[in-house]
């Protein structure tokens, strides 16, 4: 198998940056998700699907951490607060958000790009990365920029 640094580069992702997919299926996002997971990075998703099943789509062990989002309005506060304890408890962190629009469903897209923004911001004291998947042809052009603004958009070949 490849060097996971060397992956990662190929992928043109780096440690300690914050990305935005849009795809319609947080495909891509899986597989970089993996990559890094290889290279041995502290992995965090955040998701509304029950654990277990966050774990195997993403081919991850139990080791990763899962927060999973549920109920009729999902916890942002919560879920806020559970990545910010999770960056700060580990040594290389990675943060993954795979399907935003979930979110945007269930809290609306001011709420929910607040605590994107929140989450974006928390890199000012501790490094981290940051992947987000979206379907993007949901969103309006205003709320992509939005979001290209905040994150780097990954380039999906």
């Amino acid at each position: 198998s490849t060097n996971p640094e060397v992956e990662l580069a190929r992928r043109g992702v780096s440690y300690g940056e914050s990305y935005i997919f849009f795809e319609e299926r947080p495909i891509v996002i899986q597989q970089t998700v993996q990559v890094f997971a290889n290279a041995g990075y502290d992995m965090m998703l955040v998701t509304s699907v029950r654990p277990k099943v966050a774990r195997e789509r993403f081919g991850l062990d139990k080791g990763a951490e899962v927060f999973t989002l549920t109920g009729y309005n999902f916890p942002l506060g919560k879920m806020i607060q559970a990545v910010q304890d999770f960056i700060n408890s580990k040594k290389a962190p990675l943060v993954s958000i795979g399907d935003l629009d979930n979110i945007i469903e269930h809290c609306g897209v001011d709420m929910t790009l607040r605590a994107v923004q929140q989450i974006v911001s928390m890199r000012k004291k501790k490094t981290f990365t940051l992947l987000i998947s979206v379907d993007g042809g949901l969103l309006t052009q205003n709320v992509r920029d939005l979001l290209t603004g905040m994150m780097t958009e990954y380039k999906i070949e």
